[in-house]
């Protein structure tokens, strides 16, 4: 597992390294921009020509920056390969190190060895910090790391192998180490020290094992390097040794409270300990006026909270630690208005906070008798009054409003739907769905932000495929009556939803959006026919879908078809729609096969005469009204 872990930190060395050579590259790019930008440029003005006069000579052209031949090679492109070969001599030091004292076991004593690689260490690193030439600080930042990692791996090796040292002497000279890194990557203005000391810090507690791991000590360990690597990222304005300290300080904790099991003082500690982390990362985000570190720990105190036990194996006021949780990230953006106001992920993170209120949900629901959807409808008035607030913000970034909005907004809805699901069964949960689909494409006309419109989409798409494909559906209420029935006002208040969210919908120039909605409108009026049909001639409370063998049902099934067609056509004339002018041919020539092929040959004389000429009925009047509304007989 340690060889595993240790080739993970040398790639992401690597690919650190890489990355920074990229961004040299960019940056020198950057800066001849600026020259060519600031360089004055030349103006010709016409001059008479006079004996007296002597040609201009021309002005002298600016000189280069100093560091301008450092930075570049004979073509013009940054020497940016030297650090990255400068930073594998110094890895590859660091191995000639290890396997030298491997092999010099059978010359000196342990005792001997960890002294000498301790010793080269301390001299490597003083004499990177030594050397203060611009043009070397490469070799420089090379040499204090290569130092530092050679003394961390000395006392590793102490501990280890030799077991020189005890864990809690091992921990304090490893975090002593930790603490020079950062503050020799602040002095020397080296980023990669800084990488080199958190993983360092870091790893520590993971190196040094014991028996029984005092937790309350791991986090105070792990609150102490946070705050040493936050004040160096904040110190050098370093983003993303920030972020990478928010992501560590999160795995330790999920380590944490994945270790800690059912033992509940433990639980109540990694609780705690994780209000003081996001409390950390959100005064980092607000003074970087950027809300990643924070949405990182708002999304770690998430997931502990979704790794803890069951809530039945809780103490009863546990679930207080979720209600604590939620209030305290949801409110840090509003609390930190000023400095958060137009950040994305900081309004990202309060609706990650809404899984503390999920598994609050959970928690009541398993140790209190309360009504079904309760809580979620609890919340969904919270977020509700949250984007009401929010709303009123006067905010130049229209993006970022925008933006927070939605958030608030797509949560509120998010947890409307879970009462929806709660609250709701049957026929009620599809109609619940359809209206809360058409209600968020109306409130996108309010706070015009796209998440909304396709969020309603979804939910009225998914109560079209519950209407149409759900094989249950007949099984619902048995015996209903004939027309007046459920089928009636279920399937027809979801298609009127459809349709009007297809009216409401912005921007009006997305005609594909507008028309698949009104396409599920017409799928499901469509269904609701066939299943008032079926339902007309149902027999011991089932719905009858025999549309071949008994001879009456299906004809009633051809005709219907014939006339849902006809009004297709109808309407195609009237608005003007390809899709819904193809929809309606498509279904008379289907119910044409229908007939033609099974229908006309089981029926009895009277039954065909009627059946033949109503459908013939049908086809005249719809080609008399397409005649009259169009001047072309084309379709």
């Amino acid at each position: 597992m340690t060889e595993f872990l240790f080739l993970i930190v040398i790639i992401q060395i690597v690919w650190l390294f890489a990355l920074q050579d990229k961004l040299a590259g960019l940056r020198f790019r950057v800066q001849k921009l600026e020259q060519k930008k600031t360089q004055p440029t030349e103006i010709i003005t016409p001059v008479k020509k006079t004996p007296e006069l002597k040609p201009e000579e021309p002005l002298p052209s600016p000189a280069k920056p100093a560091d301008a031949p450092a930075q570049q090679a004979a073509g013009g492109e940054p020497v940016s390969f030297v650090k990255l070969f400068s930073w594998i001599g110094g890895f590859l030091l660091l191995l000639g190190i290890i396997f030298a004292a491997k092999y010099a076991i059978a010359l000196i004593s342990p005792q001997m060895r960890v002294a000498l690689s301790f010793a080269l260490g301390v001299l490597l690193w003083t004499a990177g910090i030594s050397l203060k030439k611009e043009n070397i600080k490469t070799t420089a930042h090379t040499l204090a790391a290569s130092g530092l990692a050679i003394c961390y791996a000395s006392c590793l090796t102490a501990y280890h192998f030799y077991h020189m040292l005890t864990p809690s002497y091992a921990v304090t000279v490893l975090a002593c180490i930790s603490i020079t890194a950062f503050i020799t990557a602040v002095w020397k203005n080296a980023q990669f020290i800084c990488v080199l000391a958190q993983i360092g810090g870091f790893l520590t507690p993971f190196l040094v094992s014991v028996s029984a791991p005092d937790w309350t000590l791991f986090l105070t360990y792990i609150l102490f390097i946070a705050l040493m690597a936050s004040a160096a990222g904040l110190k050098r304005a370093w983003n993303g040794q920030l972020v990478l300290c928010a992501v560590f300080t999160g795995i330790c904790q999920l380590v944490a409270v994945e270790q800690a099991g059912t033992d509940i003082p433990v639980l109540h500690t990694v609780m705690a300990f994780s209000f003081v982390f996001g409390a950390l990362f959100a005064a980092v985000s607000a003074i970087r006026k950027n809300g990643v570190c924070f949405l990182i720990s708002t999304a770690a105190c998430m997931l502990v909270i979704c790794n803890l036990p069951h809530a039945k194996m809780l103490p009863a006021g546990f679930w207080g630690w979720f209600a604590a949780a939620f209030v305290f990230f949801a409110g840090i953006p509003f609390a930190l208005k000023r400095r958060l106001e137009d950040d994305k992920p900081a309004w990202a993170a309060v609706c990650v906070a809404g899984l503390a209120a999920l598994h609050l949900y959970f928690a009541i629901d398993a140790l209190y008798n309360l009504p079904k959807g309760t809580v979620p409808l609890f919340f969904a008035a919270v977020y509700t009054l949250l984007t009401e607030r929010a709303a009123r913000w006067k905010t130049q970034n229209a993006s970022a409003r925008a933006f927070r909005l939605a958030c608030l907004g797509g949560t509120a809805a998010f947890f409307l739907t879970m009462f929806v699901v709660c609250q709701f069964r049957k026929e009620w949960q599809t109609i619940a769905f359809a209206l809360e689909g058409c209600a968020l494409i109306w409130l996108n006309r309010r706070f015009a932000h796209p998440g909304l419109t396709w969020l309603g989409r979804a939910l009225l798409s998914t109560a079209c495929v519950r209407l149409t494909l759900n094989p249950c559906i007949g099984g619902y209420h048995p015996n209903a009556p004939k027309v007046f029935n459920w089928f009636l006002y279920g399937y027809g208040l979801s298609a009127a939803a459809m349709f009007l969210g297809a009216r409401g919908w912005l921007p009006r120039e997305q005609k594909t959006s507008v028309s698949f909605l009104n396409a599920l409108g017409g799928i499901t009026l469509f269904a609701l026919v066939n299943v008032e049909i079926a339902n007309w001639f149902s027999t011991n409370g089932h719905l009858n879908w025999n549309m071949f063998g008994n001879v009456t049902v299906a004809a009633a099934f051809t005709v219907a078809w014939a006339l849902c067609g006809a009004v297709c056509l109808a309407g195609a004339l009237y608005r003007g729609g390809i899709i819904l002018r193809r929809a309606g041919i498509g279904l008379i020539c289907v119910a044409l096969a229908k007939l033609f092929l099974s229908d006309v040959w089981h029926l009895s004389a009277g039954a065909r005469i009627v059946v033949l000429i109503s459908v013939a009925a049908v086809l005249i009047l719809i080609s008399f009204a397409y005649q009259r509304m169009h001047k072309s007989n084309t379709l």
